[in-house]
């Protein structure tokens, strides 16, 4: 059996997927994965000490019910653009709070099993012991109990820690952006638009703080109502919505940031019929990357502090 690119350890699947040079990976540290040929053979080069931060996204994808990330020989750097992995202790003990209220909902007697040798990734530790550490912190501050050395539960304190990350998630400097990259045969071009245009004028944009783009798109999602989509807008400093090619999903997503009180800039390629009940917002109308990334950069340092 093959081992795991990113934590090197042996996986359980490893198949090829159909007639593609694709591979599907399963790993009981890092989760689901796959990768095609030439990235198996060249990414680890690239990752320059990243490893923990993939691990860790990935294997939080994997319990939030996300599809498997694709890897390619040219995309390991966009995927990085889209983590904002936990910097602090604290924001790495609310990762694994996070996870035990997400688990125990779906637990009949709220008891998680955990096993700091596969598991250490939910923290973004760095080994098992580092994961122990945090374990044995959480329960210094009574927001988690043991029943069994690998069976764990939130206490009254730990649930209320969780209800409060899951209404008011700390605020990062990220901007999440919603738009449909799956348009038939545009799939290339809105990857060209989001580049150049809307990723290019955030990050070139002259504000205090400088801010992150935010995407969950690198797999399709057909419903909306995602719990990973609410959290990172929740999380948002502003929205950016594009609007082209009416995707029921954009909308949704910009009126859920409307309703928390956080800024949406409405964008659209020229041309463009919105539903009539965005129509009496100020928007911004594209003709190319090049327009947009001006457009876009100007309305960013005008309006948003």
């Amino acid at each position: 059996m093959s081992h795991c690119i990113f934590c090197s350890l042996e996986v359980s699947r490893d198949e090829r997927i159909g007639d593609k040079q694709m591979y599907a990976i399963s790993c009981y540290v890092c989760g689901d994965y796959r990768v095609s040929g030439t990235a198996r053979a060249s990414i680890f080069s690239k990752l320059n000490d990243r490893q923990l931060i993939l691990s860790g996204f990935l294997r939080e994808r994997k319990y939030l019910g996300l599809e498997p990330i694709e890897f390619y020989s040219n995309n390991l750097e966009e995927i990085f653009s889209n983590i904002n992995p936990p910097k602090t202790l604290s924001e790495k003990l609310d990762k694994l709070i996070t996870y035990l209220g997400y688990q125990s909902e779906k637990s009949e007697n709220n008891l998680v099993s955990i096993n700091p040798d596969i598991d250490y990734p939910l923290s973004y530790a760095k080994n098992p012991n580092d994961f122990r550490f945090h374990q044995q912190h959480l329960h210094e501050q009574s927001l988690i109990g043991f029943d069994h050395p690998e069976k764990i539960y939130l206490t009254y304190a730990g649930w209320k820690r969780y209800e409060e990350l899951q209404r008011n998630p700390i605020k990062i400097n990220q901007a999440f952006v919603a738009m449909w990259f799956g348009q038939p045969n545009r799939v290339e071009g809105m990857k060209n638009i989001y580049d150049l245009g809307i990723k290019r004028a955030i990050d070139d944009a002259d504000t205090f703080p400088q801010y992150t783009p935010m995407r969950i798109d690198l797999v399709e999602h057909n419903d909306p109502i995602d719990q990973k989509i609410l959290v990172e807008i929740r999380r948002s400093r502003f929205v950016i919505a594009d609007l082209t090619g009416n995707r029921g999903g954009v909308y949704f997503e910009a009126g859920y940031a409307l309703s928390l009180g956080i800024p949406v800039i409405w964008l659209c390629e020229k041309g463009t019929k919105v539903h009539f009940d965005v129509g009496q917002y100020s928007r911004i109308e594209w003709e190319n990357e090049k327009d947009l990334y001006e457009k876009l950069k100007r309305r960013i340092e005008g309006s948003i502090f």
